[in-house]
C-alpha cells in the first residue's frame, strides 16, 4: 500500500484547554494525527494564544490583547512552515489576526 508523501510543514497551537485535558500525554493527540498522515508538524512555543478564553473578546482589555499578539507573531515569524494550525476556534481567530 502506497502512501501520499506529504512533507508539508505545520506549526500548530496547542490551545490552553487542551494543554489541561492532555497533561498526562506525551503527544498532544492531534499533533500525533497530523504526523501520522505524514506531516512534519511542530509545536508552538507559547502558552497561551492571547485571548485567554473570552478575555481577547472584551473591549475593555482589547489593547492588551493586541500587544500580546504583536508579541506572538513575532515568535511565529521565527519558525518555517507552511500552515499554522490549531483545534480552538478561539486560537485560531486570534493567531489568524
Amino acid at each position: 500500500e502506497k502512501h501520499l508523501e506529504i512533507r508539508k510543514r505545520i506549526l500548530y497551537h496547542i490551545p490552553c484547554h487542551g494543554r489541561f485535558l492532555y497533561k498526562e500525554r506525551k503527544i498532544y493527540p492531534a499533533i500525533d494525527y497530523l504526523r501520522k498522515l505524514g506531516f512534519i508538524v511542530e509545536e508552538l512555543k507559547i502558552p497561551c494564544c492571547g485571548l485567554s478564553g473570552s478575555f481577547g473578546f472584551r473591549q475593555k482589555n482589547e489593547e492588551k490583547f493586541l500587544i500580546s499578539a504583536e508579541r506572538i507573531m513575532k515568535k511565529i515569524e521565527k519558525y518555517r512552515y507552511d500552515y499554522l494550525a490549531t483545534d480552538c476556534s478561539s486560537c485560531y481567530q486570534a493567531l489568524s489576526y
